[in-house]
């Protein structure tokens, strides 16, 4: 993977609503690998079939679940690189999240605190739960990656990965999911970030067909019905239908294609800058 230090990575809101993220690396725009994924079809069909069943209040659930997932995200990172977390900042996090989506719905139809902070403690017992389990060795967390090409092809993306670690010995890439289900796009997603950590050198070189051989990649989905509260799904670095790493990478490198066709340049929002003083 090239190197970038942390200090000359920066992330931003997108000048559309179709680049919601935008990484900007050593002076040069990503396109984030989630508003690539905006184009898959498939998670697409399910996303239209849910705001079917909800109606108005799809907008609301969405973004509450949202909030759950940062609040989450952030929670995890610090456990898993040996932190603690109360139940306190849990709740503060939660309810100054909710205070934020207030301006945005009406208040009374907002969930309570109380009911997102139970969704949250579900997905952190269900990390507990697959530590426990399988042990892993962090090596890093929520760490940026980016490439300037999946394979041979052409495509400048970035994202955030939310642990590299080693289970048994294997170089191991897990994604976070504490959305109801599972999509094939998490594992287009996953499958993604793991080409950027592991299938180019330092210089950005193609490590060639066999830079997944001896390493795995999955998603762990939290927060479930499954007794132990998780799932963890690995991908297959082959599969008959294709549905595997080099699949994922290809199917991926369409969508991309496809993104870049309808936005062929990604900037930054422009903020408004105020001074830091005022006077009349």
């Amino acid at each position: 993977m090239p190197v970038a230090k942390r200090e000359d990575i920066e992330c931003h809101d997108g000048a559309t609503e179709n680049d919601p993220r935008v990484y900007v690396i050593n002076g040069q725009n990503y396109r984030s690998v989630t508003s690539v994924l905006r184009y898959d079809a498939e998670g697409s069909y399910y996303l239209e079939e849910w705001f079917k069943k909800n109606g108005l209040d799809s907008d609301r659930q969405r973004d509450e679940s949202g909030l759950v997932g940062s609040v989450f995200h952030k929670a995890a990172e610090d456990m898993v690189t040996g932190g603690r977390v109360v139940n306190d900042s849990l709740i503060y996090d939660l309810k100054l999240g909710l205070s934020d989506l207030a301006v945005k719905y009406d208040a009374r139809t907002l969930s309570h605190s109380t009911t997102l902070f139970k969704r949250v403690q579900r997905c952190l017992q269900g990390l507990t739960n697959f530590w426990l389990e399988y042990k892993p060795d962090t090596i890093a967390a929520e760490r940026v990656v980016y490439a300037d090409k999946i394979g041979r092809q052409e495509t400048r993306v970035s994202g955030s990965l939310d642990l590299e670690c080693v289970i048994d010995g294997v170089p191991t890439v897990i994604d976070f999911k504490t959305s109801k289900s599972i999509h094939q796009s998490y594992l287009v997603q996953s499958s993604v970030y793991s080409y950027m950590l592991w299938g180019e050198d330092q210089h950005g070189e193609y490590q060639g067909d066999d830079w997944y051989k001896g390493r795995q990649v999955g998603v762990l989905h939290l927060g479930n019905s499954t007794k132990q509260l998780y799932s963890w799904k690995v991908v297959p670095d082959k599969h008959r239908n294709r549905k595997d790493v080099p699949g994922f990478l290809n199917r991926f490198g369409m969508l991309s294609d496809l993104h870049a066709l309808d936005f062929p340049k990604v900037k930054p929002k422009e903020e408004t800058l105020y001074p830091t003083e005022w006077s009349l």
